[in-house]
């Protein structure tokens, strides 16, 4: 029997180029940003497409004005360079039962057929202090229900002085 091997991502590039393909002949006067993990591991694929407007990585899409920041058309960094985590997120959380608190993100591991390294990053945690306050002020705005996320969460804290567990985060 012959077994094909299907690329999840590449299946999800394919599927992406579609729908950038699709939004461009629904809204030929709409400016298409495109961003995220495939954008950031191979962003002149997507530069090199006439529809796309702007390609923006993982890191800069976060930084304010970036959507209106005309500088340059493809604005996207070395992955492996950044040590910060995405603590903005908190204002995304307006009117939704549950609140999420990012704790780590990126990934150590080189598993053979992940990308996710090359998209993220390596890891890094978010400081306990950080957490805290914005579990408080989570707790404070009425959330009943907090969940932690990260990329690689049981790497936690490796990268921290002191090298503070999950464990010891979640307790604190």
């Amino acid at each position: 029997a012959h077994v094909q091997h299907i690329d999840p991502g590449a299946q999800a590039v394919r599927q992406a180029r579609q729908a950038i393909r699709k939004a461009r002949r629904e809204r030929p006067g709409a400016r298409l940003i495109v961003t995220g993990c495939a954008a950031q591991i191979d962003p002149a694929a997507f530069a090199a497409m006439p529809e796309v407007d702007l390609v923006l990585g993982n890191v800069e899409k976060a930084q304010p004005g970036a959507l209106n920041d005309a500088s340059a058309r493809v604005r996207v960094n070395d992955i492996m360079s950044v040590r910060e985590t995405a603590g903005h997120l908190i204002d995304g959380l307006r009117d939704r039962a549950r609140a999420f608190v990012q704790v780590q993100n990126g990934c150590d591991h080189r598993c053979t057929f992940c990308i996710i390294p090359y998209g993220r990053g390596n890891s890094r945690s978010v400081p306990l202090g950080p957490i805290v306050a914005e579990t408080r002020a989570l707790v404070a705005a009425g959330y009943n229900e907090i969940v932690l996320t990260g990329v690689d969460v049981t790497s936690y804290g490796a990268d921290l002085p002191g090298k503070p567990s999950l464990g010891s985060m979640a307790a604190r």
